[in-house]
């Protein structure tokens, strides 16, 4: 996961932040035999002069950040203004992992509950725009305890555990990969429709979102760095809250300088208000 070892996700959602991404994790690789009769597979350890053998590296494991438009019903780049049905869904996703968890939006962090929401708009939007059927059974629960009965009754019919968090939909987890190529997993060729190659994932996410200002939009959606930028003219909505600007004047050799020409991007530690009213900016 995105996250360090100390940290349990699904305890606690309502204690975790944006910040507490760490997008480079070491990650180790344990080698096995196949056996068909354990779990996954997975059989004993393959040993060299006696040793396990255990690959480690590290891997890019990061949360794009499309819950900044894909969480609100109107603002800057929302898509939902147009959307109303979708809104619906996506407010009421949001509703559900607020109750689910008990996360109470005054003193905690709604930043789970808004990736999850966002989800629901992405695959609504899909549907909308390309015909598919994803939230075709949503909400296919609608309580803790019908989800998380759900889950124990995928678990049985996939073969493998599926938690409550992929119930929503009816099934498990939507892999945009299984239709767009994408490298980065090494999924190297796109499925067709209609004698077409679908385009891959990168340029899917970048056709979708041009010509709406995204421009600014697709780089505040990766999550890597915050710029102390001003602010005034970027369209991504929360931004806001995550950047400063500096007061001091800056200068170079010929004198004074516009403050936009010595602009850095730096990552910041500081914590975010992440309270429900200013969801809708």
């Amino acid at each position: 996961t995105p996250f360090e070892d100390s940290i349990d996700f699904f305890a606690d959602p309502g204690a975790m932040y944006e910040e507490s991404v760490r997008p480079f994790v070491a990650m180790k690789a344990r080698m096995r035999h196949y056996d068909p009769s354990a779990p996954g597979g997975m059989g004993q350890p393959v040993l060299q002069n006696g040793e396990p053998v255990i690959g480690f590296g590290t891997a890019p494991i990061d949360i794009p950040n499309c819950e900044r438009c894909h969480s609100n019903e109107v603002g800057t780049n929302s898509p939902h203004t147009d959307n109303l049905d979708v809104w619906t869904k996506v407010e009421q996703e949001y509703n559900f992992w607020m109750a689910y968890y008990g996360i109470d939006a005054d003193t905690q962090s709604d930043w789970y509950p808004r990736l999850k929401s966002a989800a629901i708009s992405i695959l609504g939007l899909h549907d909308k725009n390309h015909g598919t059927d994803f939230l075709a059974n949503y909400p296919a629960c609608t309580t803790a305890e019908a989800c998380d009965a759900l889950a124990a009754e995928l678990s049985d019919d996939n073969g493998r555990p599926v938690f409550a968090q992929s119930t929503r939909i009816g099934n498990t987890t939507v892999l945009c990969q299984r239709c767009h190529a994408d490298n980065v997993i090494a999924q190297v060729k796109s499925s067709s429709k209609d004698g077409k190659v679908i385009k891959p994932m990168s340029e899917a996410i970048h056709r979708t979102h041009r010509g709406t200002g995204e421009g600014g939009a697709s780089a505040a959606a990766r999550a890597a760095t915050r710029c102390t930028a001003p602010t005034a003219t970027w369209p991504a909505t929360r931004l806001p809250s995550r950047v400063t600007t500096s007061t001091a004047t800056p200068t170079t050799d010929s004198g004074p300088a516009a403050a936009s020409s010595a602009a850095t991007c730096t990552p910041t530690r500081s914590r975010i208000s992440t309270a429900r009213k200013p969801r809708n900016i």
